[in-house]
């Protein structure tokens, strides 16, 4: 019976060995995908940055805008890469057309809060942006970024329709002839810009675009921390 206490205390004093080891490699493990994890963001809030600098120009202007971007996405509970490439898109394919940095920002709060109005979640809003940036990029809105707005913001539709002086029924229609421009889509969101926002402002917030902004804080943060300082 000795024997066995024995040799049960040795086996049981090599498990707490072994498992002290296993608890060291986890948590070096968890520190470096706390790391990868960092770079990525920085490197994330890096390209948004260089995003905005091509479309504006001076060093002072575009960190006014990026500053701007990260009040729009809060403010509408958006993923602000998403809303970053809806902006410097606008930016470019408006570029001609006597828009001022004012406009492409009031237009972006626009889509945003349509997106709100629409019940997308932050996935959805985030895939519909990207949609409609590559729609403003290519000049027309159609195929599926016209399916991708319709599902996830149909109130653009209806603005869109108002443009256009037509009913709901026909912008479909008017889609695959492209006549939906981005110029006409921009017009049509400014001027409803102040009664989407207000309308948006009284939808519920969710636990999910909770944390949307939870996380464009976060990459904010990072991002001072770790490109501002020179880490």
């Amino acid at each position: 019976l000795g024997k066995s206490f024995i040799n049960t205390d040795s086996k049981a004093t090599q498990l707490g060995i072994r498992m002290t080891m296993l608890s060291k490699v986890a948590a070096t493990y968890l520190s470096y995908e706390a790391v990868k994890k960092a770079m990525a963001i920085a490197d994330s809030m890096q390209n948004i940055r260089t995003q905005v600098q091509l479309v504006t120009s001076s060093h002072e202007e575009a960190i006014r805008v990026q500053e701007e971007l990260f009040n729009v996405a809060t403010r509408t509970y958006s993923n602000l890469e998403a809303t970053t490439t809806l902006y410097t898109r606008t930016a470019r394919a408006l570029k001609d057309a006597g828009k001022s940095q004012a406009d492409f920002l009031k237009f972006t709060e626009a889509i945003n809060n349509a997106m709100r109005l629409g019940g997308a979640n932050a996935t959805e809003q985030a895939s519909a942006l990207l949609q409609l940036s590559q729609a403003l990029g290519s000049g027309v809105l159609q195929g599926d970024e016209f399916r991708s707005i319709a599902e996830n913001a149909p109130i653009l539709l209806d603005l869109v329709a108002k443009e256009l002086g037509v009913v709901r029924g026909e912008v479909k229609a008017l889609s695959a002839e492209g006549k939906i421009t981005s110029e006409v889509i921009f017009n049509a969101l400014t001027k409803s810009a102040g009664q989407l926002a207000q309308d948006a402002s009284k939808v519920t917030v969710t636990t999910a675009s909770a944390m949307e902004n939870l996380k464009t804080n976060l990459y904010t943060y990072a991002d001072g921390m770790l490109n501002a300082s020179g880490i």
